[in-house]
């Protein structure tokens, strides 16, 4: 099983000087919106491939993380599997640690463990099992719908 790592124990690691290795499993392009700093970007669908990039030093933490924390647990996974064990899951993902009061991170910045929908072509999920139904609505201040609640109706 997966392990995870709260936002609150990462910001407190932080705050006390640790540097774990922190890697950024969305695709390029949401990483260029908002990202954790000194961030490595290894989009999900590549890590298989290139997981021997992730190179921590001795007794570095390993923490992935995703828009929500749906891909990051798979990538925790794939890094198990690659022979890093004891990587771990931002919990609830950049999200989370945007709503925990990072004025540098926007919240809602939608990912593909969403299906975003962009020009009216879904974006392919990693694994169309985890994906929901996501819908971004920009208007005149680009505010970005919530995916939990469905987007309004036009009547």
């Amino acid at each position: 099983m997966a392990r995870e790592i709260s936002v609150e124990d990462l910001s407190l690691r932080l705050e006390r000087g640790e540097r774990p290795l922190l890697v950024d499993v969305r695709q390029p392009w949401e990483h260029e919106l908002s990202r954790l700093p000194d961030s490595l970007l290894l989009p999900l669908g590549e890590l298989p491939a290139r997981a021997a990039e992730v190179q921590p030093a001795p007794g570095q933490l390993v923490v992935c993380y995703c828009h929500h924390g749906v891909r990051s647990l798979r990538a925790v996974e794939i890094l198990s599997r690659a022979g890093l064990p004891d990587a771990v899951s931002l919990a609830g993902g950049i999200d989370a640690w945007s709503l925990s009061g990072d004025p540098e991170q926007p919240p809602g910045v939608a990912g593909e463990d969403e299906r975003l929908v962009r020009g009216g072509q879904p974006e392919p999920a990693d694994d169309p099992e985890l994906a929901v139904p996501f819908v971004r609505q920009v208007g005149e201040i680009g505010a970005v719908q919530d995916p939990i609640r469905p987007a309004p109706q036009d009547h």
